[in-house]
């Protein structure tokens, strides 16, 4: 077994399951099995490629795996280094913006350095062969055995579900249809910042009969805590906040759905943070890598998808198409759930709907603001023709379209950029009740405690519109770069 150990690099054809049961491992709840299959498969056949091509040059079996597996460790872990040198930047220790440029010129320069001193000065590489085996497996058990003891444990988060009430009279109520856009801007933002008058997309919202909260805002301003605050009709503990992730998965309002009857649908969005859904009876999913394959592309080289954006164009693309297939479900009772992670960044359409190549494709680039324009004009196309269908289907239910929360504009006023952030669209078509029952400051806490009280249960009370997590945005790196110019 030690001669086998020594003289074989099992660790290299290891390491992908090592990566992928070490990413399953910190996202139990996130992950499950199927959506490895893909990753585990390529990742086997890039391993086998890079070890007989390295094996090609030098013959050598031991040094040729520890060299692939030394090179597979840095690409593996690109994106990490991209989000360590991305942090420097917003601390002012690393003076190089454009990040990609200068991470794949070190990547390319120890990778070099790797091949040139396992081949030249390393004699025969029996030890750190052996070592490389023994700590690869070693790591694979552990995180199996981990996976394997969450699986066992199966904890899941506590919700109050004791006080959900039946509806008043459970067989009329409506379907209820909710869109999240994420990082849409409020009317005043987009013409206050961007320049641009939105009323084409608000002037059809009230046409087809829509009430626009004029000055609505988020009481978080990320995508975690704000949908988990919406989805939980309440505002967070502050001792839960490494919990949203929990709470989204496991909401209180989905058990009051599902208490009163209703069937739960969701469109798969590409990212983990709407996935997972303990009480969704049926997804509709869309083209592309999965929510575990997304982790992982975004922690490996692949991570210069950035600089292209292919990734993220066919992840909406296909969201998008498979809209008309969500507007056509007509199962009685229906709640349909559809977050679009646009005209949030990366921007990889224009207003036409053509691919945008030119440019920076990171979550966190919102310039130009030329291109988060482009990108919402062509969102507000889609979701006319969205809304259209879903009226023409079912003239009686309740749509409700959202952002969770607004863009980062560039200002050195902190209040600009806090209510940039704040201010969202909030847009809800109630067909059975009256406008007045709405107000222009609606809080996204309060929008299912309203269908809630309307529909549900009538003794659910309103809470008062806070700026709940201001705090913790003012103090985020994100929010302290937006004010330096």
């Amino acid at each position: 077994m030690r001669k086998f150990l020594d003289t074989f690099p099992l660790h290299t054809f290891l390491f992908i399951f090592f990566i992928c049961f070490f990413l399953y491992a910190q996202n139990p709840e996130q992950i499950q099995l199927f959506m490895m299959k893909r990753t585990l498969l390529i990742g086997s056949l890039l391993s086998l490629l890079l070890f007989g091509s390295v094996y090609f040059f030098l013959r050598n079996k031991v040094k040729s795996g520890i060299i692939s597996t030394l090179i597979l460790l840095l690409l593996f872990n690109y994106g990490i280094l991209y989000d360590v040198l991305e942090l420097l930047y917003f601390s002012n220790f690393w003076p190089f913006k454009n990040i990609h440029r200068y991470l794949t010129g070190i990547v390319a320069i120890l990778s070099i350095a790797i091949v040139w001193v396992i081949s030249k000065k390393v004699e025969t590489g029996y030890k750190i062969n052996y070592f490389l085996n023994l700590l690869v497996s070693l790591l694979l058990i552990f995180n199996v055995s981990k996976i394997l003891y969450f699986n066992g444990k199966q904890q899941y988060v506590e919700n109050d579900s004791g006080k959900i009430t039946r509806g008043i009279n459970n067989t009329k109520l409506p379907n209820l249809y909710y869109i999240i856009l994420d990082g849409y801007a409020n009317e005043h933002i987009l013409k206050k910042h961007y320049n641009f008058d939105n009323s084409d997309f608000t002037g059809f919202l009230k046409n087809n009969g829509f009430y626009v909260a004029d000055s609505a805002i988020s009481n978080y301003y990320s995508t975690h805590p704000s949908v988990a605050s919406t989805l939980n009709m309440d505002y967070l503990p502050k001792t839960t906040n490494d919990h949203w992730r929990e709470r989204i998965l496991d909401n209180k309002f989905f058990k009051v759905l599902k208490n009163n009857g209703y069937t739960l649908y969701r469109l798969q969005s590409g990212y983990s943070v709407t996935s997972g859904f303990y009480d969704v009876d049926s997804t509709v999913t869309i083209n592309g890598p999965n929510e575990f394959e997304r982790g992982i592309l975004k922690f490996t080289i692949f991570r210069l998808d950035d600089l292209f954006g292919m990734i993220q164009y066919a992840r909406l693309k296909s969201q998008f198409e498979k809209l008309d297939e969500v507007a056509e479900i007509s199962k009685a009772q229906r709640f349909v759930f559809v977050h679009i992670v646009a005209p949030h960044p990366p921007f990889v359409f224009n207003s036409k709907g053509e691919h945008v190549y030119n440019q920076k494709h990171s979550d966190n680039s919102w310039e130009p603001k030329s291109n988060y324009v482009g990108q919402l004009i062509y969102v507000n196309k889609i979701i006319k023709t969205f809304i259209s269908q879903i009226i023409g289907n079912d003239k009686s239910g309740v749509i409700i379209v959202q952002s969770d929360h607004g863009p980062w504009v560039q200002s050195p006023d902190e209040k600009v950029v806090f209510e940039s952030r704040s201010m969202i669209l909030n847009a809800v078509r109630y067909p059975s009740l009256n406008d007045s029952l709405f107000n222009i400051k609606m809080s996204s806490v309060n929008t299912f405690r309203f269908f809630t009280k309307h529909f549900i249960d009538p003794s659910v009370k309103l809470l008062n519109d806070s700026a709940a997590g201001k705090e913790e945005i003012t103090t985020n790196r994100l929010f302290l770069d937006r004010t330096r110019q």
